[in-house]
């Protein structure tokens, strides 16, 4: 799949990168442009039929759409500035066309974004000429394809029904779009029930399950938005604290030799950089007080003594040599204990005691002895790391009100448990990446810092009162919020990944 990225205004005009924060993006899609289209009956999974359009001919493009809401003071959204993209040379998504009129008509040049006139073919738009024609449409398939394109898209940023008709001028073609394939990796198709139950029963099918969402999760690259609170936090230069939002990446269950067990590569733990992962939206709030972490590994006491050493020798001699392994640990059994009577009748009875059911009580009862236990304090697995934040909010002005709101909303919602489309199964929530910026000369992450490995948001806690005091705003926004936030890394800290710089960072 080719890459899609958020990046800075000038990043987006070279064609870096393909859009800037707070765009609404799209899920990848394709349809057949110059195509002829005819009804075909299709039979469903539940037994029903189903009417599409199946193309015959035509250039398949691939899409995406990124839709950048302009919205008033009041909240409310007045309209919309809609970038389409297609995978064009190089198998990059490149700027083909842009609309600032709700769809109604289209460009296929724009100062904003040079390479959409010249990213093409020896130098020429990217869009070619069938596809301009085909845009420039009402009634185009692939005009129709990228209203409901965007719509979608809108409803997964939560942009209000009531709304959405100021982005979308031409939302009238959104119940007559012909089929279009969804082509991305995090496309999500709904499985039917069976599907999903036989995915559940046979473990080889994990790695690629792809649950559907229900309608109005919210889950779509770049939904959430981009966050800051106090609003002038970005000319202050202090240092702050960044949450990353991340579509959830489960692991694999890795059986085909080599490396087996669980494979967490899926997930990038570069700090630098989040590229392969699908970013929902973004955080950045002041260093609060009482930061700390706590690195910690499990150990306990084990007990092995030596009959039980016998006993393991035995089973490994046998179940590497067979029989003549067997006889081999009887016969050193039998002389490690002939050096006195006393080992011997010690021995006699553990092993009568054994036999009775009664393990060592007869040589204690008898001896005032026990056997040597060998206690032994042996590493028993890895811990995963905690963290908790607290912040208080209080809004100076209005704009800043509803930024508060937007903060508390990020992390509620962005932890809630997600469902599938069948409400069968339940999803994982969304995750986060905790970085401690360093907003000095050589800015990025400080290294005086602990680094913190992706999270799960395991508690999100509001208190509307913190002065014990309810107050509002003439709006009837609270004059002061104070949010805790409590976090697990997914996955433990090992020593391979601090990184080789000599030391000069703390590490995780």
């Amino acid at each position: 799949m080719a890459s899609f990225e958020q990046g800075n205004a000038e990043q987006v005009k070279s064609g870096e990168r393909q859009f800037r924060a707070g765009a609404v993006v799209s899920k990848q899609q394709a349809t057949f442009v110059g195509a002829e289209y005819r009804k075909v009956d299709v039979k469903q999974p539940d037994g029903s039929t189903r009417t599409i359009n199946q193309p015959r001919g035509g250039d398949k493009i691939y899409h995406r759409v990124v839709t950048y809401v302009t919205q008033g003071e009041d909240g409310k959204v007045s309209g919309a500035e809609r970038v389409i993209y297609i995978i064009g040379k190089d198998n990059k998504f490149q700027p083909a066309a842009i609309s600032k009129d709700g769809g109604k008509t289209y460009s296929f040049s724009d100062p904003n974004y040079p390479t959409m006139a010249t990213g093409g073919p020896k130098g020429g738009p990217v869009a070619g000429a069938g596809f301009q024609n085909e845009l420039n449409d009402p009634d185009g398939g692939i005009r129709k394809n990228l209203d409901k394109q965007t719509n979608d898209s809108l409803d997964d940023a939560g942009i209000p029904k009531t709304q959405k008709k100021n982005v979308i001028e031409s939302i009238k073609n959104n119940a007559d779009q012909v089929d279009v394939e969804d082509t991305s990796d995090d496309a999500d198709t709904p499985l039917t029930d069976e599907q999903q139950i036989d995915a559940a029963r046979n473990p080889s099918a994990i790695k690629s399950i792809k649950m559907g969402e229900r309608g109005g999760t919210r889950s779509a690259s770049g939904s959430f938005g981009n966050h800051v609170y106090p609003l002038d936090l970005g000319v202050t230069g202090q240092d702050v604290l960044k949450f990353t939002m991340l579509k959830y990446v489960p692991s694999d269950i890795n059986m085909d030799g080599g490396l087996l067990g669980v494979d967490t590569s899926a997930r990038n733990t570069d700090f630098e950089g989040l590229s392969d992962r699908e970013i929902l939206g973004t955080v950045i709030l002041p260093i609060p007080g009482g930061i700390q972490d706590s690195n910690q590994v499990s150990w306990g006491s084990q007990n092995m003594n030596p009959a039980e050493v016998a006993a393991a020798n035995f089973a490994l001699n046998t179940i590497f040599d067979g029989e003549k392994g067997a006889a081999l640990a009887t016969e050193n059994l039998v002389q490690s204990i002939t050096g006195s009577s006393d080992v011997k009748n010690a021995t006699g009875m553990v092993i009568a005691g054994a036999a009775a059911g009664v393990g060592q009580q007869l040589v204690t009862r008898t001896t005032g002895a026990v056997i040597n236990p060998s206690m032994e304090l042996l590493f028993s697995g890895p811990a995963l790391r905690q963290f908790s934040f607290k912040f208080t909010f209080t809004a100076r002005e209005s704009a800043e009100s509803k930024e508060i709101v937007k903060i508390l909303r990020f992390f509620k919602q962005g932890s809630a448990v997600q469902r599938t489309a069948s409400n069968l199964f339940l999803k994982s929530p969304h995750t986060f990446k905790i970085q401690y910026l360093y907003r000095g000369p050589a800015g990025g992450e400080n290294p005086f810092m602990g680094k913190i490995k992706e999270c799960a948001c395991t508690g999100v806690t509001v208190n509307y009162t913190p002065q014990n005091n309810y107050s509002t705003f003439s709006d009837g926004a609270m004059t002061s919020y104070e949010m805790s936030l409590n976090f697990n890394e997914l996955e433990p800290v090992f020593n391979d990944e601090y990184a080789n710089d000599g030391d000069t960072s703390i590490g995780f």
